[in-house]
């Protein structure tokens, strides 16, 4: 079996977070936000992302990441 070499260049917290951004994601609160991806990482997260996705792998209009566990995108986490 052929090894696959993978190029995606190293994203800081602050591109990863902007890349969510840039994906429509609201995000009400960035350090509550930049927590979770420093603990959690953006690629373990983009799972739980799925079912907030548009057919464009965007986010549905109002997917939010505020600041408490019952937010829609972190409820799930």
């Amino acid at each position: 079996m052929d090894k696959k070499t993978y190029n995606k260049p190293h994203r800081t917290w602050q591109e990863q977070l902007e890349l969510l951004r840039s994906k429509n994601l609201t995000i009400l609160n960035e350090d509550f936000a930049l927590e979770k991806l420093r603990n959690l990482n953006y690629y373990r997260l983009s799972a739980y992302f799925l079912p907030f996705y548009d057919d464009n792998k965007n986010f549905i209009k109002n997917t939010i990441i505020g600041n408490c566990r019952s937010n829609v995108v972190w409820h799930f986490i």
